[in-house]
């Protein structure tokens, strides 16, 4: 990971017995600090390889471009790099995790259960088509941007 003075950066492979065990573990290491440099964190980090999500989210983001366009055409106007955006993939991606339930949704994000629906709405408008056939993939695209961050977003243009 990159080098910061006071700030230590710490990526954390799987646990494993022997040395082949051993080659695996920092393999898995290399994984979770190649997403860690790619989102640009700055400050202290610490991922783990058995983080939720963030060992798929290495394998898919092999090529940020690649990734980046993949994402954009799964979600859609939602891929967009602002707050606005970020707060309804987070929102969807905790509905969607959490069976679907607004109430679950509402009591992870500390919410009403109407704001979530009122989110999820807006979330499916902003992607431009409903959420079914293709639910795999935009729970995929969602992590994809949750450890990524910016790196497979659209700029917001605004800035």
């Amino acid at each position: 990971m990159t080098a910061h003075r006071d700030h230590p950066n710490v990526a954390i492979g799987t646990v494993a017995a022997g040395i082949d065990g051993f080659r695996a573990s920092h393999h898995s290491a290399q994984r979770a600090c190649s997403v860690a440099v790619a989102r640009g964190l700055s400050s202290s980090t610490v991922v783990a390889a058995d983080d939720p999500g963030l060992m798929i989210a290495a394998l898919l983001g092999g090529t940020l471009a690649e990734t980046r366009d993949w994402v954009s055409e799964v979600l859609g106007n939602l891929a967009g790099d602002d707050e606005h955006d970020e707060r309804l993939r987070d929102t969807l991606r905790i509905f969607l995790g959490s069976g679907s339930s607004y109430k679950a949704a509402a009591t992870e994000l500390n919410l009403h259960s109407n704001s979530v629906k009122y989110r999820i709405g807006r979330a499916v408008a902003r992607r431009g088509r409903p959420i079914g056939a293709d639910r795999l993939d935009v729970e995929l695209a969602l992590l994809v941007c949750h450890w990524y961050g910016p790196g497979v977003l659209r700029p917001d243009p605004n800035q």
